[in-house]
């Protein structure tokens, strides 16, 4: 089963999404606590957008949450058909959740891989999640070949400045590393900017 909150009030989202998908695992919520996301780590979350009244409360989940988050629109129909048959190829392609050495895989070290689909890292056994910002973090990270600065980070990452980059990475290092004090995986060339140092594609 493949557990998913969502997040909304329409139910006629609600029906649909339990009548049309038997291998997932709804919890159905109503009210944006951000305290509660920290306490769970479901497979997939559904966010149906009517139900945003507050935005800062919003970005308080997304800086949360440790899975994917899937948009939704419950006023416009297509838009629900349209995410029950994104919905069904998930749940016919086994694994999609899961795991998996492929394109969507980097090795990071020879005992670290970072998996984009999942939005989490793999230190040997153990499934580590990754916040949005963290998420987004490593992402661009792996995408450019040469070291980004504080300024494109930030710009990228749409944050207030420097100190709150800055503690992203901190809580990043301490994913990534063995010593978040002396790191050896993300690491920062003076007057050039950070990057994963010894990562290819």
């Amino acid at each position: 089963m493949i557990e998913t909150y969502v997040v909304t009030t329409n139910e006629y989202l609600a029906w649909i999404l339990e009548f049309s998908l038997s291998q997932f695992e709804f919890t159905f919520l109503n009210k944006h606590d951000s305290n509660f996301f920290r306490e769970k780590a479901p497979n997939l979350l559904i966010y149906d957008l009517p139900t945003v009244h507050n935005q800062s409360g919003l970005h308080k989940i997304l800086n949360t949450i440790t899975c994917p988050v899937m948009f939704v629109d419950s006023s416009n129909r297509n838009v629900i058909s349209n995410t029950i048959e994104a919905l069904k190829l998930k749940e016919n392609n086994k694994g999609s959740y899961q795991h998996r050495d492929n394109n969507n895989s980097y090795l990071l070290t020879k005992n670290l891989i970072f998996d984009i689909e999942s939005h989490c890292l793999y230190k040997g056994d153990e499934k580590i999640h990754l916040s949005t910002i963290e998420f987004k973090l490593l992402y661009i990270l792996t995408k450019n070949e040469t070291p980004l600065s504080s300024e494109e980070l930030i710009d990228y990452l749409d944050t207030t400045g420097p100190a709150v980059l800055y503690v992203y990475i901190r809580k990043l290092r301490e994913k990534l590393e063995d010593n978040p004090c002396k790191p050896q995986v993300l690491v920062c060339s003076r007057g050039k900017g950070y990057y994963i140092k010894n990562f290819t594609k």
